[in-house]
């Protein structure tokens, strides 16, 4: 199904042009040239959930970024996307969530506008369609498309290190997968409600970030956004680099922290979930090694409509539910680049209220040719155990990878 929203896409083109108009007029912009990137991807992926619950799926897609500098102070961009699904079984049950239906996307349509005279003279002013790349909404480029959101943005350095950030998230995109069925989770540009699986109308939501660069060693960040009707998120993180030894390397701890309020009233007002992630990271030459601990309080389950930015959240199955309440998750995560090589490897295992564990194994292997080509596969398996004898689930993911970018 053909997921682009021409009416839609009509008017905020509209509004992009009317604000273009008006900033060359005002400015004297002239021509400008014209710049343009491109990618395509093969993705082939392959699932079983356990309890006969599998599929298969095989899309291609093409994306084309266009970016231009009007002038110093201004740049427009755009990123095209469509996916082509060119295979697909078992589509009623585990092929429903890793299929990658047709689809066309505007996922880009931007004014970029450099603002002279605030904060330290790095000020910006992000209007339209745009990727995302915040700790409460990450890029999450796991398929075909990153994330991206309609609204506004605003950011500014205030003084030296100390960073803010302001916006409103209007409607939002998550990545390509099955188009027009129940999930939310495609390339649709969809209300937030929506994203949550209620009617869509809302206010949006407001979102505002902090970010102070302490020292070389310690940095310290906050974030909140508020979904009217809904729930607010609030969260912080700090991350410490221990003093340098003669060792080579360096050791980071850090600790993320997430409390979410349901809004009197609302939709889930009975809705209160808190998470604390403690991490310790290692850095040696092309190494990097993260081991932690995750809990999330015994309310409710951690709401994560676009993902997060815990060291936890990047696996294939989701298979160990990291974000129930009640839960606390181990797990052990590990980087290696060398050359043309990405190895990758994680290991959670998380034990649940109900006395039920989890425990899901990921590694990636990736490929980078001199000619712009790379391949990568990604597997996964997924283990459940749960009390009194009942019958425990196993699961696994593979997906394997071929892009160009030219």
């Amino acid at each position: 199904m053909e997921s682009l929203d021409f009416g839609r896409v009509g008017l905020l083109a509209k509004s992009f042009g009317l604000g273009l108009g008006l900033f060359v007029g005002a400015q004297g912009v002239s021509s400008a040239e014209l710049k343009i990137d491109g990618s395509m991807l093969m993705l082939a992926m392959g699932r079983d959930y356990g309890g006969e619950v599998e599929g298969e799926s095989v899309s291609a897609s093409l994306t084309l970024d266009f970016e231009s500098d009007l002038s110093d102070a201004l740049r427009v961009g755009a990123q095209l996307l469509h996916v082509e699904r060119l295979d697909e079984s078992g589509i009623v049950d585990a092929g429903y969530w890793l299929s990658n239906d047709s689809t066309s996307e505007v996922n880009e349509l931007y004014l970029d506008w450099k603002l002279v005279g605030f904060g330290s003279g790095s000020s910006r002013l992000k209007i339209g369609r745009q990727s995302a790349g915040f700790d409460f909404m990450p890029s999450y480029k796991v398929r075909h498309k990153s994330q991206a959101f309609e609204g506004i943005r605003f950011e500014t350095k205030v003084a030296n290190g100390v960073a803010l950030d302001f916006g409103h998230v209007e409607r939002c995109s998550s990545w390509s997968c099955r188009e027009g069925g129940p999930s939310t989770v495609n390339a649709d540009f969809i209300d937030f409600s929506e994203r949550l699986g209620f009617g869509g109308g809302d206010r949006g939501v407001q979102f505002a970030s902090a970010a102070w660069e302490v020292n070389d060693a310690l940095r310290i960040s906050g974030y909140d956004y508020y979904a009217d009707g809904f729930y607010n998120n609030m969260g912080g993180k700090l991350a410490y680099r221990l003093p340098r030894t003669e060792a080579e390397g360096d050791w980071i701890v850090s600790a993320h922290f997430v409390r979410q309020d349901g809004m009197s009233g609302g939709a889930m007002s009975a809705h209160e979930a808190d998470m604390l992630e403690l991490n310790l990271r290692r850095q040696v030459g092309g190494l990097t090694l993260d081991t932690g601990w995750a809990h999330v309080g015994r309310g409710s389950d951690l709401a994560a409509p676009f993902r997060t930015s815990f060291v936890i959240d990047a696996t294939l199955l989701w298979y160990t539910e990291q974000y129930a309440a009640g839960s606390d998750s181990l797990y052990l995560k590990s980087v290696y680049r060398t050359g043309p090589w990405t190895l990758v490897g994680v290991l959670v295992g998380a034990f649940h209220a109900n006395d039920k564990e989890s425990q899901e194994f990921d590694t990636v292997i990736k490929y980078a040719f001199e000619n712009d080509v790379w391949v990568a596969f990604k597997g996964g398996l997924g283990r459940r155990r749960f009390d009194e004898g009942a019958p425990g689930q196993d699961a696994t993911d593979l997906r394997l990878f071929v892009g160009y970018s030219f």
